[in-house]
C-alpha cells in the first residue's frame, strides 16, 4: 500500500493557509506516492470543517467557491509534481454534475497531465482531477470534474522554496518534483 504524504503549506493562503488572520478554508493537501503523483484532499471528516470548508453554503447546500478554489490548487500541486515548477492558472474548467448538501464527505483529488517547455524558457503544464462524494460503505460518487493549463514561473518557484511550511516538507516535494 502506498503512503500519503504530507505537503507543505502556506501561512496565508486561502486554501491551504495554516496561520490566517481571516478565515480560510484550512484544507491540508496529500501525495499519494504513485507512479502518476496524485494529490489528494478533503472535507467533511471532521467537525472544524463545519466551519472551514463548509462555511460557504446556504440553505443546507454547498456554495461552489470551496470547489472552485480547492479544485485549482490541487490541480496545480499535481502539475507542479511533474513539472518542478510554481506556476499560475491561465485557463480551467469545471463541471458540476449536482449540487453538494454540507453534510457530505467530499474526496477532492489531482494530477499533472503534461508538460511542454523548460522553466529557463517557457514551461507549461496541464492537469486534471475532480471530487467525489464518500457515501455508505465508502462508495464513491463523482460531483464535479476539472482540468486546465497552468503557466510556470521562476519567481514562484523561488517563492514556493521560501514560504511553504515547514522546511523539511518543502525540501521533500522539491527532491519528488525534480523533472527527470
Amino acid at each position: 500500500l502506498n503512503e500519503l504524504l504530507f505537503l507543505p503549506s502556506y501561512k496565508n493562503c486561502f486554501v491551504c493557509g495554516v496561520e490566517r488572520d481571516h478565515p480560510g478554508l484550512s484544507r491540508q493537501f496529500r501525495l499519494w506516492e504513485t507512479a502518476d503523483k496524485i494529490v489528494v484532499s478533503s472535507a467533511g471528516f471532521t467537525p472544524a470543517d463545519r466551519d472551514s470548508f463548509y462555511r460557504f453554503s446556504r440553505d443546507g447546500f454547498l456554495h461552489p467557491l470551496p470547489f472552485l478554489a480547492l479544485l485549482d490548487e490541487i490541480l496545480g500541486w499535481g502539475g507542479f509534481l511533474i513539472s518542478g515548477s510554481g506556476a499560475v492558472t491561465v485557463g480551467i474548467g469545471f463541471t458540476f454534475y449536482r449540487p453538494v448538501s454540507c453534510d457530505e464527505k467530499l474526496l477532492f483529488f489531482g494530477r499533472g497531465d503534461r508538460v511542454r517547455g523548460r522553466t529557463s524558457t517557457r514551461l507549461l503544464f496541464w492537469a486534471s482531477g475532480g471530487a467525489a462524494s464518500v457515501g455508505e460503505e465508502g462508495r464513491l460518487e463523482m460531483v464535479a470534474s476539472a482540468s486546465g493549463q497552468w503557466y510556470g514561473r521562476q519567481d514562484l518557484t523561488r517563492q514556493m522554496r521560501s514560504s511553504l511550511l515547514p522546511r523539511t516538507l518543502t525540501e521533500k516535494v522539491f527532491e519528488l518534483a525534480a523533472p527527470s
